[in-house]
């Protein structure tokens, strides 16, 4: 009999032991998971964050640029809007010298690319320059690097 108590006494101190084990390692399953969660959390809103502030930014340049480009709103020899109007021989002018558009950029002070593509009032792309049949016409001015729906910017499409 005595044998027997000893036994339960040690069978219960291992069971206290093992109960102990388990709970430590449950609570530091939950530690490490709100740990993690922490982190994405943290990761998301710096991820977020940054792609506002991008968006923000590169509205306010286009505005700038736009602003750049109107004769009534700026006295630069890039501007070729007349009251709402495309003078189609300034564009082109523009256009056929690729050293403007480092000119244009260092002007403003912009330190991205931009690729200028013009809409009618339709929203139709209106053509810069239309080159022999079946060659293609070139729709935008800027960094020939940049996609517009598929075709680059100032490249024949």
């Amino acid at each position: 009999m005595f044998k027997n108590k000893n036994n339960k006494k040690e069978e219960e101190k291992v069971a206290k032991k093992l109960l102990k084990k388990a709970q430590n390692w449950s609570l530091d399953l939950v530690l490490g998971i709100i740990v993690f969660l922490l982190i994405l959390g943290v990761f998301y809103l710096l991820i977020s964050k940054n792609s506002t502030t991008d968006i923000k930014g590169m509205k306010e340049q286009g505005n700038s640029i736009l602003n750049h480009l109107d004769s009534s709103k700026s006295d630069s020899a890039f501007a070729f809007i007349d009251d709402n109007t495309i003078n189609m021989t300034k564009l082109q002018i523009l256009y056929n010298n690729s050293d403007k558009y480092q000119e244009l950029k260092d002007e403003l002070g912009i330190s991205g690319d931009f690729c200028i593509v013009l809409e009618d009032k339709n929203g139709r792309v209106v053509v810069i320059d239309e080159l022999s049949p079946g060659t293609g016409k070139i729709y935008g001015f800027g960094n020939s690097s940049l996609n517009v729906s598929g075709c680059l910017c100032g490249q024949p499409c």
